[in-house]
């Protein structure tokens, strides 16, 4: 496990694609966000384009407990290095522990100190203004579950921030998504597609 308290800087989305946010681990305490304080709403995708919505949905509303659902526990996201190298040190992927701390982050509506002691202004508002897939869903090669897929995704997306400036992100996206399985309330198993990776193909 990283040490979160050592990172200077984290990425808005938990990525990098055309602008860059700072935002600190220290901010909002990872035990007030991460531990739900109500039962929650299980989600079911049954198809990679069910996925896909649910997950703009869930980070669009800044719904961690929703968004987490979507995430497979083997999940990677991997930062674009060419990108990457212009905001300092950063790692080279995140996991599914380091993308739910970035979020809490992001969607606590709270400022967040990094750090460097700066305070970062909170984030109000996340509107996917372009949400698009390029082409259609291919298999992925190297994948050992059968029904994993990739697919290429156009986002453009408006940042609001509380009394600082906002700004429009954009950048194109590859995610891989895998077929699992869950357990609806009746116990039945019912088919369920969960993100496993996601790549920055942001070109500056």
């Amino acid at each position: 496990m990283r040490n979160f308290l050592e990172t200077t800087i984290t990425i808005v989305m938990g990525i990098i694609l055309t602008g860059i946010i700072l935002i600190g681990f220290s901010g909002c305490s990872e035990k007030g966000i991460l531990q739900p304080m109500d039962p929650v709403l299980k989600i079911h995708s049954s198809s990679a384009d069910i996925l896909m919505d649910n997950f703009a949905k869930a980070y669009s509303g800044r719904d961690l407990d929703s968004y987490a659902q979507l995430l497979h526990d083997d999940f990677i996201y991997t930062f674009n290095p060419d990108s990457a190298k212009h905001s300092g040190p950063v790692y080279d992927f995140f996991t599914k522990e380091d993308e739910l701390i970035t979020a809490a982050n992001m969607f606590c509506g709270q400022p967040v100190v990094n750090s460097r002691g700066r305070t970062l202004a909170a984030i109000t508002d996340i509107d996917f203004q372009v949400w698009k897939q390029e082409g259609q869903w291919e298999m992925a090669e190297g994948m050992d579950s059968a029904g994993s897929l990739r697919g290429v995704f156009d986002c453009v997306i408006h940042i609001t921030r509380d009394g600082d400036s906002n700004f429009t992100i954009c950048g194109q996206q590859l995610f891989t998504v895998i077929l699992a399985d869950i357990s609806d309330d009746e116990g039945a198993i019912q088919p369920n597609y969960q993100i496993i990776g996601w790549q920055d193909l942001t070109m500056n």
